[in-house]
């Protein structure tokens, strides 16, 4: 049975999507990173390696389109979850997000 989906099977739980780049301007507008720069004290690269981050980019991925070496993507996640006080991706997503969620309520 040819193309048959195994139980233990990746994409069966996650799918490929065609562009997750439009899923995660849905959760975070490109006009929201501005303001969230800034509440959470973010550099410009930072905010490009959290976005990255959101689109569930790989580590490589991220060195590869920002062009800059993968042991250096390290250092940025290292900076990241100590100024975000957090300590693993999907804590950093959570943050994030949650922060968004806090800014726009204020406004």
């Amino acid at each position: 049975m040819q193309g048959a989906k195994r139980p233990g099977d990746q994409s069966v739980i996650n799918p490929p999507t065609p562009d997750r780049g439009d899923q995660i301007e849905s959760l975070l507008p490109q006009a929201a990173w501005v303001g969230l720069s800034k509440l959470l004290g973010l550099s410009p690269r930072e905010v490009q390696i959290v976005r990255a981050v959101l689109n569930d980019d790989k580590q490589e991925t991220i060195a590869a389109n920002l062009g800059i070496s993968p042991f250096t993507v390290n250092t940025y996640f290292q900076r990241l979850y100590l100024k975000l006080q957090v300590g693993s991706r999907p804590q950093l997503i959570v943050r994030v997000l949650s922060a968004y969620r806090v800014s726009t309520q204020s406004e």
